[in-house]
């Protein structure tokens, strides 16, 4: 079975693509975790597993090849202990890796909070566990959704283990060689019941495609993206 763009997919659901670029200024991140369609697509990885390279598809085997860390590890509590010095009540409302994952390279995490009482988001990075906190004033969130944003408390698939599950269940002839990933709190333009923890993976976009080598004999999969609910116990969907 191929896995395209538009196509559905058992594990995983294709979506649209999210931009992005290392170094994104807070309001471009802001606008992607706005945007980002919390669909939930609980990843089942299979009870049998591979048995061996043989049984990878080129797309598995080259999206085995990236890998992310936990999101939600000591780094995150680094950042949410030095956002909170600044706004008490800042919520996270998006967290995304702070560029593309490649085999022998993995990102790290740029965290967006938000707090309703200054009316500003923060940009938290977070290096040899120190925490830089860009504070960016104006942004406008509304009471309600403020209060609509999930608790990463619910989180039981962090992304390390969720796009391990994704990377197994890809078919296909191409190679997935770059892949950025993100995950949002509160997709207004969804409404409240669609306020579902997801992570949202894409790949092979082309800016960052650019920014790599690429064996001029390499068949590359299409830039597609995928979601992968993060709570534990949904059922699978697809877009």
């Amino acid at each position: 079975m191929e896995t395209a763009p538009n196509a559905s997919h058992p594990v995983a659901s294709a979506a649209r693509r999210v931009p992005g670029t290392p170094h994104r200024c807070a309001a471009r991140i802001l606008a992607l975790a706005l945007s980002v369609a919390l669909v939930a697509a609980w990843c089942v990885a299979g009870s049998a597993g591979l048995t061996g390279c043989a049984a990878q598809s080129a797309g598995a085997a080259s999206a085995s090849r990236i890998t992310f860390d936990a999101a939600f590890a000591k780094d995150y509590e680094t950042a949410r202990s030095a956002v909170t010095e600044r706004a008490d009540d800042a919520k996270l409302l998006a967290v995304t890796s702070t560029t593309f994952s490649q085999a022998h390279f993995t990102p790290s995490w740029t965290f967006l909070f938000y707090s309703r009482r200054r009316a500003s988001a923060y940009t938290v990075t977070v290096e040899n566990d120190k925490a830089s906190v860009r504070d960016n004033p104006g942004a406008a969130i509304t009471q309600d959704d403020f209060d609509a944003m999930a608790d990463p408390a619910a989180i039981a698939l962090d992304c390390d283990e969720a796009y391990e599950q994704l990377a197994a269940s890809l078919d296909g002839d191409g190679e997935y060689l770059t892949c950025r990933a993100s995950l949002a709190t509160y997709n207004p333009t969804d409404g409240a019941e669609s306020n579902a923890l997801t992570w949202t993976f894409s790949f092979n976009e082309e800016a960052d495609l650019k920014e790599i080598h690429l064996d001029p004999n390499a068949v590359l999969a299409p830039a597609a993206t995928f979601s992968v609910s993060a709570c534990a116990g949904e059922p699978a969907s697809a877009l």
